[in-house]
């Protein structure tokens, strides 16, 4: 076989190569501790398999409602300290190299603001992070909110946030936390 004579075949290999790649590269669920929040909260008032971001106060709590997108309960971030920030967060394995997409389902609270809020996922050790508003659109259903990216070289680590920017006293449920490796860009 002479490639000047067919000089598309090195083109269509190549096609072909990268097809039989694209399609072995496969979505996987990442395990998340607690992400319908079903096992409650712990006697410091945390969600269990969850790490309080920015610290419980007089102001700020949380708070089990059953009221859910995904089991019986779901869970409140009520933020009343416009001073610092407010949430929980957790740490996952992650890989160099895949891209993770992390998504949360979000309602409004009656009455309150739910502006300020973000999800955020942070690869480790780099810091590399995205991060989009998880405002809830409404208060009488769930709206999911995701956000993607690829882990950078030598990430072992990403850490998921759900939190209250400073400056702001939002209310917001959330439930259905949920991390898949193996996205698309």
């Amino acid at each position: 076989c002479d490639m000047q004579t067919y000089p598309v075949l090195p083109a269509i290999l190549m096609l072909v190569s990268f097809g039989v790649r694209q399609a072995s590269a496969e979505i996987v669920e990442v395990p998340v501790k607690n992400p319908s929040f079903e096992r409650g909260l712990t006697k410091d008032g945390a969600p269990v398999g969850w790490l309080v971001y920015g610290g419980l106060g007089k102001k700020t709590r949380f708070a089990l409602v059953d009221d859910a997108d995904e089991g019986k309960k779901a869970l409140l971030i009520d933020d009343g300290d416009p001073e610092k920030p407010f949430g929980i967060y957790q740490k996952v394995v992650a890989q160099e190299g895949l891209t993770y997409e992390t998504s949360v389902r979000v309602r409004g609270v009656p009455g309150a603001s739910s502006r300020d809020v973000n999800l955020q996922m942070r690869f480790l050790p780099s810091n590399k992070l995205h991060q989009t508003s998880m405002q809830a659109s409404r208060e009488d259903e769930f709206d999911r909110v995701s956000v993607r990216g690829t882990a950078p070289k030598g990430t072992k680590l990403t850490a998921i946030y759900l939190y209250t920017r400073p400056h702001a006293v939002p209310k917001i449920i959330v439930d259905s936390v949920k991390i898949v490796s193996g996205m698309e860009p």
